[in-house]
């Protein structure tokens, strides 16, 4: 997202669009590509023929518009629109989905598509946008500019004042000092966590559980952060970060003041080279792809952060096609940090390993054609040579990813996500072969409510082979596919995934303002595809999983989550107890 970060943030701020909230509207999806507002129909929206006002459908369409132009770091408004009705709607929902046509330096044009929820086309909204030259004054902005506008008056004062030459009679150059187009952003956030685990199994044979069984603890991570707006296209951010931990059964809990760092310290240009090109350089939060491979840049700094130091160029190459280029290289000690505690960010293995990480590469998106969304990247990561616990000395490695995503829609209902990887070593101390695939069929039957069917295959090491066919998850060692799987990882390595096979079916819905409640339920069997686990056999075991997400007060930015997996043991490991993870999770955005 642009200028808001999170969809919770833009629906606080769309909340004050009134004429449409009061009237059923709500913002369900946006990024910087399209927005999705819908409308569930009732008795306010009917005329005096009892079918849909045409002024409600073109108030929809025109939110949705908002809603699009309005995530970037200025205002835009309605230059011009056209509205043709298409059909009389059938259904009881309407959907204007928003997408852009073109999007250039000071204007806009966008297509916002209407539909019902029977998928009939009910009508095609065009908008001309003119994007003002600064935003909207807020209170905090307009504190900003005048203290800034101040401080420009006084600097002008005293430069004319040093200008002055004693003993001359000539006036000195009239100096003028217009307010700055600075703008200045303040804010943070608050996150809760209460979590618990229990007989989570790992391969080896002594200890067949994880941590000594039974954890039980609380997670407390504030954040502030600050950012400076300089005109429309210069940003810079800086977010300072910390987690206490609070941990019973008489484990160690957190101790004043731990680790206080700074996890986010960037300068962004937007708008080069003609309008196509946005750069980030520092230190910053960075997702590509489908963020199953490139998501986590420090994985052992735990859920505290996930930063990544360098580069990361966006090009768009057309309208629906954009390029990621970066550049990232990760320290195993974080220099931008307070307090007693100096925790590694990198390794693979538990305890300090001084390992540092080196990373370049693309990733290209295409979402030219609605019914085939496609991908491809390639990543090339170095890890510099390490040491185990045990003393080890493990030599650098030179890995090369290259993988691909499909995003095919057969149908209005039916839809798939397939995404796979190849990995080759190119060093002399690893002769790496390995591959990762996955897939989710889904089925969209009703308004807010679906199922599907996945499968995921990460391969494993074959002990009898000379070479390494383990996958490498690059920057995805966060728990993607189970919180509970991750602590059983705990004998092979910090979010090591590999020798994985997965299948499972689901069922989710969402309901509420902005589909605000979520529910999503997962089942099924969980394989190793190479028997090097204390039981001798493949069967991992059985997964189940259920979360439910839910806003409290949507106006105060705050919202929630409650968790929970139960997984069975299989002969993969010698622990056959029943295991469980929990989670409860508060988040304030202010």
């Amino acid at each position: 997202m642009g200028r808001f970060t999170t969809i919770e943030e833009a629906k606080a701020f769309f909340a004050n669009d009134r004429f449409a909230t009061r009237n059923g509207m709500t913002l369900d999806e946006l990024d910087e590509n399209h927005a999705v507002c819908s409308l569930v129909l009732d008795e306010r929206h009917r005329n005096a023929q009892g079918g849909v006002m045409g002024g409600a459908i073109f108030t929809l369409a025109d939110f949705a518009f908002a809603a699009l132009t309005n995530d970037r770091d200025r205002s835009t408004v309605a230059q011009q629109v056209s509205v043709s009705y298409l059909a009389a709607p059938k259904g009881g929902r309407l959907v204007a989905t928003a997408r852009y046509r073109k999007d250039g330096r000071s204007s806009c044009v966008v297509n916002v598509a209407v539909a019902d929820d029977a998928g009939r086309d009910v009508a095609q909204f065009v908008g001309t946008g003119f994007k003002l030259k600064t935003p909207p004054r807020s209170v905090k902005s307009s504190a900003a500019n005048m203290l800034l506008g101040a401080a420009a008056v006084l600097f002008s004062a005293a430069a004319a004042a040093a200008a002055e030459v004693p003993g001359e009679n000539a006036a000195a150059p009239a100096l003028t000092a217009p307010a700055p187009a600075a703008r200045l952003r303040v804010g943070g956030d608050l996150r809760l966590r209460q979590e618990g685990f229990d007989h989570v199994p790992i391969r080896t044979a002594e200890p067949a559980v994880t941590r000594g069984g039974h954890n039980d603890y609380f997670r407390i991570r504030p954040r502030l952060f600050a950012g400076v707006d300089f005109g429309e296209d210069v940003s810079l951010d800086a977010r300072l970060c910390d987690e206490f931990r609070v941990r019973n059964a008489g484990q160690k809990s957190y101790e004043w003041p731990d680790e206080l760092i700074v996890d986010q310290l960037k300068l962004t240009l937007r708008g080069l080279f003609g309008d196509r090109v946005d750069l980030t350089l520092g230190r910053q939060d960075v997702s590509l792809g489908s963020g199953r491979l490139f998501a986590e840049g420090t994985a052992k700094d735990g859920s505290r952060t996930s930063f990544f130091d360098g580069a990361l160029a966006r090009v768009r190459l057309a309208e629906k096609t954009t390029l990621d280029l970066f550049g990232f290289y990760g320290a195993c000690e974080n220099d931008l940090a307070l307090g007693h505690e100096h925790r590694d960010l990198t390794g693979l293995a538990p305890g300090w390993n001084g390992m540092d990480e080196a990373t370049a590469g693309f990733f290209l998106d295409d979402r030219s054609f609605d019914e085939l969304g496609w991908g491809v990247y390639y990543v090339w990561l170095r890890d510099t040579a390490w040491r185990t616990r045990d003393g080890e000395r493990i030599p650098h490695e030179d890995l090369h990813t290259l993988g691909a995503r499909l995003l095919p829609r057969f149908s209005e209902t039916l839809s798939a996500d397939l995404e796979g990887a190849l990995q080759r070593s190119g060093s002399d101390g690893f002769d790496r072969r390995a591959w990762f695939a996955t897939g989710l069929l889904k089925w969209t039957f009703a308004p807010g409510a679906w199922a599907g069917l996945g499968a995921l295959h990460l391969s494993g090491d074959d002990p009898a082979t000379e070479r390494r066919e383990d996958f490498n998850v690059l920057f995805g060692r966060y728990p993607w596919p189970s919180e509970l799987l991750l602590y059983g990882l705990d004998g092979d390595g910090v979010g090591t995934w590999h020798n994985l096979t997965q299948l499972w079916i689901e069922a989710g819905c969402a309901w509420g303002e902005g589909d605000s409640h979520k529910l999503r339920a997962t089942a099924g069997p969980v394989f190793a595809p190479e028997r090097d686990g204390a039981g001798g056999g493949r069967e991992r075991g059985w997964l189940e999983t259920v979360r439910y997400a839910f806003p409290l007060w949507r106006e105060g930015g705050l919202s929630g989550h409650l968790f929970l997996e139960v997984f069975q043991p299989g002969d993969y490991y010698v622990s056959d107890r029943t295991a469980y993870f929990f989670r409860w999770e508060l988040n304030w955005a202010f």
